[in-house]
């Protein structure tokens, strides 16, 4: 089952593949490392999450615990005695996405029903009641965290590799957390930067954020965290924020759906640039993907287009793909589902050899799409161009970006019918049979 591409917070829905969204931070604790104290007052703290609302904030985090390392902890009465005058007055305004960040399975189900829309659990589900309270959110984050020593700020501990490391950890939480009864479709996972990691472990994560992204969207924190001044030589915490400004903007770029934090009016500038930059990448020329170097494999790929000079748009994503080992006729075929009143595909298949691993080929095809005039306004729609990767090797992917195989292609003789022509003995589904053995001998007309 392909991974929905929509998150729900209260009374929005995110179409979280369109753009990256923005958690803005309300600190309701006097000890916070960026703001300590300056929300401690309901008041201040509402002020403050419905200016963050106005700047761009797709969602408000508040936490009336502070997590930086040496933070004394709170007990839950006093933890709820902070955070639900301010979450009462935000609901009682008509404010509904709203996100609270604690630890505590006993205040996520309070701030629950007073009408906190998210959990933000950043202990790594250290409460074992937490996931069973977290069904009733419209979305759990998981964090990962390992423990650390009293008094250590957590750079001192060791990885392997990280990425490898942090990825066997998140997928342990989402099956913990699928047990309990959290559905799938709402659970984000936040790789917790800063957070247990060194300098060279955050930059790492940042840069391979894509490696987490088949686990659910991915949310980031790296807001004015130590780590920036490291890197960017900053003495004040405040002067963290141009830094944080790039770690979104690469995080983004990696595959991150979500940011959380401080400046948000900055960053939904810096990352209107990013996602618009991202969505209008040129395509690619063909790919030098002729040597022979290890790791390549066969990959099958399916193009239709409807709309517009057909045979050109076929012809031009051929021309911008790796070099194709074997390619079906080409069929024209009834439109399958979307509106009314569609013009007949021109459908094909296609085997290639490549270097490129899943997700980068997916880009690849994107981005064709994207220089052929693709647009996605209509649900199966038509389209100047159509790629889909159906087969990667023996590759079986689940994610919310690519699954692998492809899903119905049993269903679909616009499919089938040319991908016999390419590779009649590719099994498609659980069943032990092959497209030859259940292709359909529909009127479909070979051109």
């Amino acid at each position: 089952m392909t991974v929905p591409t929509t998150l729900r917070c209260g009374d929005r829905q995110f179409e979280i593949d369109t753009r990256t969204f923005v958690m803005g931070v309300v600190n309701i604790t006097p000890d916070s490392f960026s703001d300590g104290g300056r929300y401690l007052d309901v008041t201040a703290a509402y002020d403050h999450a419905m200016r963050l609302l106005d700047e761009g904030a797709d969602v408000v985090d508040l936490g009336a615990e502070s997590t930086r390392p040496g933070a004394t902890p709170i007990d839950a009465d006093e933890e709820l005695a902070r955070l639900v005058p301010a979450l009462e007055r935000l609901v009682g305004a008509g404010v509904t996405c709203l996100s609270v960040d604690s630890y505590k399975a006993e205040v996520a189900e309070i701030a629950i029903d007073v009408g906190a829309a998210w959990i933000n659990d950043t202990s790594g589900l250290a409460d074992a009641r937490m996931a069973r309270v977290a069904r009733a959110a419209d979305a759990l984050i998981v964090m990962h965290r390992r423990p650390m020593s009293v008094g250590k700020s957590g750079d001192d501990v060791d990885y392997g590799d990280v990425v490898t490391d942090v990825r066997g950890k998140l997928q342990s939480l989402v099956e913990q957390a699928v047990h309990d009864g959290v559905s799938r479709e709402r659970i984000i996972v936040d790789p917790g930067i800063g957070f247990g990691k060194t300098v060279a472990d955050n930059l790492s994560l940042l840069s391979r954020l894509d490696e987490l992204t088949d686990l659910g969207p991915v949310l980031v924190g790296p807001s004015r965290k130590r780590f920036l001044a490291a890197v960017a030589a900053l003495e004040s915490t405040q002067d963290r924020d141009a830094a944080t400004l790039g770690a979104c903007c690469l995080a983004a770029l990696h595959g991150a759906s979500l940011v959380r934090v401080h400046a948000v009016r900055q960053v939904r500038a810096a990352l209107a640039l990013t996602d618009a930059a991202r969505s209008h990448a040129p395509t690619q020329s063909r790919v030098d993907d002729t040597t022979d170097q290890p790791g390549r494999a066969k990959a099958i790929i399916a193009l239709g287009s409807n709309l517009g000079d057909r045979v050109a748009f076929l012809r031009q994503a051929l021309a911008a793909l790796p070099a194709t080992s074997r390619m079906s006729q080409v069929f024209e075929t009834a439109p399958v589902g979307g509106p009314p009143g569609q013009a007949p595909y021109l459908n094909m298949v296609i085997e290639l050899e490549t270097t490129l691993d899943p997700f980068a080929l997916l880009r690849l095809c994107q981005r064709i799409e994207l220089a052929a005039g693709r647009e996605r306004a209509v649900h199966w729609g038509p389209r100047t161009l159509d790629l889909d990767l159906l087969f990667y090797d023996d590759t079986v992917i689940r994610s919310r970006h690519l699954t692998l195989p492809h899903p119905r292609i049993d269903e679909r003789p616009f499919v089938l019918v040319p991908l016999l022509e390419v590779a009649p003995h590719r099994v498609t589904w659980d069943q032990p049979c092959s497209v030859a053995d259940v292709v359909p001998l529909g009127p479909l007309c070979g051109l």
